[in-house]
């Protein structure tokens, strides 16, 4: 996931798409661990 939102947040043309990943990553650090388990089921 990481390069993925790395790729959405430098690749963006303009300052507010630099701020799509920041959702996801916030959930990523946050709620690792019950994200893992949902996705795994």
């Amino acid at each position: 996931f990481d390069d993925l939102l790395e790729t959405l947040e430098i690749g963006s043309l303009c300052a507010l798409g630099g701020g799509v990943p920041l959702p996801i990553k916030n959930a990523l650090r946050y709620f690792d661990t019950e994200l893992k388990e949902y996705f795994s089921q």
